[in-house]
């Protein structure tokens, strides 16, 4: 079995997800296909962070000018690409809106799960989303030791929860719901000059620690792009 990411890409969602929505999550989870989901909250409560060069620029949300925008991940175990896809198709039937869906297989090594014990209640959790040039090649192990160097930094001080990496999106797909019609596009996404690269979710007290810490992932990782989005918590409506 293997690993893929599912990224959900729609109009602007601001209400928490639908009683089908959690009866579709809460099955697939027992019978194993779908290992986590996480689900956004609104733009304006998220940031992009840049980096080009030595030069990092960050901007606040709302991002008014997307007409589409990240509105969730889940990582799902399947046999294949297409069987990833149909599970892809069925979660955005569920939501019950047209948006789209990046199908991205992930490298085979889990790149990190939580650590048994580490509580992260009563903090606030962001996802970054790291969006660079396609690049065919695996990190180097230069590259590779420095980013081991810098997980390991953020898990012993509790600021990381996971993060995965995805293989070139030759091996991936597009899923597109319309008015309950489903396309579907194999990779390479020639037409990006950017695509998703991976994802971190953070356990951070404030988006502005989410900002510091993403900003020192780009220093590793490279020029790129990472949206910043809080995720979906009880505690979350009541943060500021």
């Amino acid at each position: 079995m293997t690993r893929y990411l599912s990224i959900g890409i729609g109009p602007e969602r601001t209400t928490p997800p639908t009683p089908e929505e959690i009866e579709l999550v809460e099955e697939e989870l027992r019978n194993g296909t779908l290992l986590a989901i996480e689900g956004c909250m609104p733009t304006e409560r998220g940031a992009l962070v840049r980096r080009d060069g030595d030069t990092v620029t960050v901007t606040d949300g709302p991002f008014s000018e997307a007409k589409e925008v990240v509105g969730g991940v889940g990582i799902i175990e399947a046999g294949s690409l297409d069987e990833a896809v149909k599970f892809a198709a069925r979660l955005m039937e569920t939501a019950g809106i047209d948006m789209m869906s990046e199908v991205r297989e992930l490298w085979p090594e889990p790149a990190l799960a939580e650590e048994p014990g580490r509580d992260h209640r009563g903090r606030g959790r962001f996802m970054t989303i790291f969006r660079a040039a396609e690049r065919e090649a695996p990190p180097s192990q230069e590259e590779m030791a420095a980013m081991g160097q810098l997980i390991d930094e953020f898990v012993r001080d509790g600021k990381l929860v996971t993060t995965e990496g995805c293989l070139p999106s030759r091996l991936g797909a597009r899923v597109r719901i319309e008015g309950g019609t489903v396309t579907v596009t194999d990779g390479p996404f020639t037409e990006s000059k950017e695509v998703i690269g991976g994802f971190a979710i953070l356990a951070a007290d404030s988006k502005q620690e989410a900002i510091e810490l993403t900003k020192r992932f780009l220093a590793v990782a490279g020029d790129g792009e990472s949206e910043i989005r809080e995720l979906f918590t009880e505690e979350a409506p009541a943060r500021e």
